[in-house]
């Protein structure tokens, strides 16, 4: 076996033993966000949003990523149909929950929706400081 095979081969093993890690352990959450108050021609989906988002972080802090899902699991409850599919603002990604944030604060977990002060977001992402989260990429949206 040549080097970069590898090289290859080792670099994918570590990189599943820190997904299981993180999975395991379930204190960190990868969010994909775009601003709130962003309108934008073409419509941002569950599909779309990870290409879409202006950031994409992992909050790796576990103080800060239960701060984060108690936001997330808060709110009032949603009218039935008030989410929208194409207004989709952030996916954050908790061990094996997924939710979904649209641009008026409704989320989608499951089969419930709620619905949040998108300001109280907002804030959260603005209170992470150096070492609690780590920057995966930022778009110029």
């Amino acid at each position: 076996m040549d080097s970069r095979l590898k090289l290859k081969i080792t670099l994918a093993v570590f990189s599943a033993i820190l997904s299981v890690r993180a999975v395991a352990a379930g204190t960190d959450a990868t969010v994909y966000f775009l601003p709130f108050r962003i309108e934008t021609y073409v419509a941002v989906t569950r599909v779309t949003i990870e290409t879409e988002a202006a950031d994409r972080l992992m909050i790796t802090e576990p103080s800060q990523v239960k701060r984060l899902l108690a936001l997330l699991n808060g709110g009032v409850k949603a009218k039935p149909g008030e989410f929208s599919e194409n207004r989709i603002r952030a996916k954050i990604i908790t061990g094996d929950q997924i939710y979904y944030i649209d641009a008026e604060g409704v989320v989608e977990k499951g089969s419930t929706d709620t619905k949040i002060d998108t300001s109280e977001f907002v804030k959260f992402r603005a209170s992470l400081r150096d070492g609690q989260f780590h920057l995966i990429s930022r778009s110029e949206h």
